[in-house]
């Protein structure tokens, strides 16, 4: 074969594709070159560029890929010998080895154009295909005048891979594909807005809503890529209907398919995960779900309501009983946006972060301010009032019933409010009142050893209910359920005989308390209290007790046998069976003079006799100071219990 020299000329004309076909077929100089068959000042028809090469790396290694064109010419006599030569080395030259090839649940589709890349096919075939994930894309794409463009690398040096990133309702791709001839290709320019409008912020976008690709790659070698617009040559394939577009099925996400937000599904509803029908919510109360661009389990994220919305205020409740078990069921128990007229229910303080995750409970004590009257509450206790759920046992009565714990479940009372607002859900508590007297207006304690002995208490609390189910007995609360109906027993505090009152106080083993003994003032003696502390010894053979007093104007008989009585009232119970007690008159004494006064002890069933104690006097001085005095005639408050 014979060679002769000719003068370099380009294959390529840029101004039109038919022209670089036409100079293609002209027998007169071939130029083979694995670089820069274009310079980037020669790209036309694109967005306004310049000589630089767009922030896209040099690798070092990478042979044949920077530096001068290095380029040999041949000519040749026969023009279907250099037709076939031409077409030979070119395929070699343009086919990889077998690339890897997998399917992926998202396939794109469609051409890209260039002016030197020609048409980018994104189809998928059985030797290339682009394929989408949620965060990057992956296969090969295919150019007529470029060959294979590999998009994801991620073993080997260098690395290099396009990302997906979510922004609203687009997926903006970033990276570095490759491919022998057409060099890196860039999909975004950092710090890019994705307009399209210049050179420094060109890229690619998906429209999730659509899955419609637009914008601009930018190759080392092959200058601007375009991924829609506007088209008058090509064959069906590429430019049907005068418009050319890449896409991928993967967006948007039909009804069933994984998601992480509601803008990628094809109905704008992404419920735990998963794209849902629109309104679907009621069938999935509780769970986390997305109508927009943020992602269902984070903190912007929403909670399906059994109205079939998808709410993103704060808090949420769930009525945990409403399907019969009193634990909290996503996607079966009943859901509301607040905690208004929902008192007791289970609350989630977040409407994000995901499904429905208890961490306080309502209360709602009536009215109608959100954060005052109603709200979530994380710690302490929520007590019941009989009509409404309120924050703590300072706004309810003693006695009342309260949940020790906000994050269990609904409002279920596992103990009591006592007198100092805590709630106790403790085995016992006490009543300061014994089965002899009144309980009106007593007081709720923790346990018996705050009482005293043959007070009310309750051995179990923790249904939320303060029963009479027990005796206080050393501290200790004595079930009245494991009595025995037998003859009593006088050495216990149980109704062993079942006549309704312990052994302690029935006839064959009660004895009245013994008389009473003068303590203070000391018989006719003078004090200057027109209110005196007058003090008395109780004491009994076992019962704790009170002791009653009188104060008369004129003697000792009257006293004892209740007449022209002054004053008269009861101390409070002693602690033990034997003790002192004290009492001081509520009002002050009319005049000087002389008074006389007695008492009796009281052990709930049985009296001492009256006793007389003694006198004092009061002094002039004394009675010169009443204000509020007691009038003549007295004031008899015998029976009222002191406290």
């Amino acid at each position: 074969m014979h060679f002769f020299t000719c003068h370099h000329k380009h294959l390529i004309d840029t101004n039109t594709r038919e022209r670089q076909r036409e100079r293609v077929n002209v027998p007169t100089c071939l130029s083979f070159s694995r670089k820069r068959l274009y310079s980037h000042s020669r790209v036309g028809g694109n967005p306004d560029v310049n000589s630089t090469n767009h922030g896209i790396p040099a690798y070092a290694g990478m042979t044949g890929e920077s530096g001068n064109d290095r380029t040999t010419y041949f000519c040749q006599w026969s023009v279907l010998a250099v037709g076939i030569f031409v077409v030979l080395i070119y395929a070699v030259w343009l086919m990889p080895t077998s690339p890897a090839f997998a399917a992926y649940d998202g396939n794109s589709a469609g051409y890209g154009w260039g002016s030197q890349s020609g048409w980018v096919s994104f189809n998928t075939t059985s030797n290339y295909g682009a394929q989408n994930t949620r965060t990057y894309l992956d296969g090969y794409i295919w150019g007529e005048d470029i060959g294979y463009v590999s998009l994801k690398r991620d073993s080997g040096s260098p690395d290099y891979s396009v990302a997906a990133t979510q922004s609203g309702t687009d997926i903006r791709l970033s990276g570095l594909a490759w491919g022998p001839q057409s060099g890196w290709v860039k999909l975004a320019a950092d710090g890019s807005d994705y307009g399209n409008t210049a050179a420094d912020n060109y890229g690619v976008k998906i429209d999730i809503t659509t899955g419609e690709f637009s914008g601009y790659a930018w190759g080392e070698d092959v200058g601007w890529i375009s991924f829609n617009g506007n088209c008058t040559t090509g064959t069906t394939g590429t430019c049907a209907g005068g418009v050319y577009q890449v896409t991928t099925d993967y967006y948007p996400l039909a009804n069933g398919e994984a998601c992480n937000n509601g803008n990628e599904c094809a109905n704008s509803l992404c419920i735990a995960g998963t794209c849902r029908a629109a309104a679907a919510c009621s069938s999935y109360t509780g769970s986390g779900c997305s109508e927009d661009g943020n992602d269902w389990d984070s903190a912007s994220g929403g909670a399906c309501l059994s109205n079939g919305t998808c709410d993103t205020s704060d808090p949420v409740t769930m009525d945990c009983g409403s399907a019969g078990n009193a634990t909290c069921e996503v996607n079966t128990d009943a859901t509301y946006s607040s905690c208004s007229a929902r008192g007791g229910d289970a609350c989630d303080t977040t409407a994000g972060n995901g499904n429905f995750s208890q961490n306080g409970m309502c209360f709602d004590d009536g009215g109608g301010t959100a954060g005052v009257n109603f709200s979530c509450q994380t710690n302490g206790h929520i007590c019941y009032d009989g009509s409404h759920y309120q924050t703590s046992c300072a706004s309810c009565s003693a006695g009342n019933g309260c949940d020790s714990t906000v994050t269990s479940g609904d409002f279920s009372a596992d103990g009591i409010c006592l007198t100092d607002n805590s709630c106790d859900n403790t085995t016992a508590a006490a009543r300061d009142c014994s089965y002899a007297e009144s309980c009106a207006g007593a007081s709720y304690y923790s346990g018996c050893s705050s009482v005293n002995n043959n007070d009310r208490c309750d051995t179990n609390i923790s249904d939320g209910v303060f029963n009479d189910a027990g005796i206080c007995a050393d501290g200790a609360c004595v079930s009245l359920s494991a009595e025995t109906l037998v003859a009593g027993s006088c050495a216990d505090y149980l109704d062993n005989d079942g006549d309704g009152k312990i052994d302690l106080y029935d006839d064959s083993c009660n004895s009245a308390p013994n008389a009473p003994l003068l303590v203070t003032p000391s018989d006719a003696s003078t004090t200057d209290d027109n209110t005196p502390t007058l003090s008395a010894s109780y004491s009994d053979s076992a019962q704790a007790g009170y002791t009653d007093y009188r104060i008369v104007f004129t003697n000792q008989s009257d006293c004892v046998n209740g007449n022209n009585v002054v004053i008269s009232g009861r101390s409070s119970k002693t602690i033990t069976s034997s003790a002192n007690t004290i009492w001081t008159p509520p009002l002050a004494l009319a005049s000087s003079g002389m008074y006389y006064w007695c008492a009796r002890n009281f052990d709930g069933y049985l009296y001492s006799a009256w006793t007389e104690m003694g006198s004092f006097v009061l002094s002039a001085a004394g009675a010169s100071a009443n204000t509020d005095v007691l009038l003549q005639g007295g004031l008899d408050m015998q029976g009222i219990e002191w406290r």
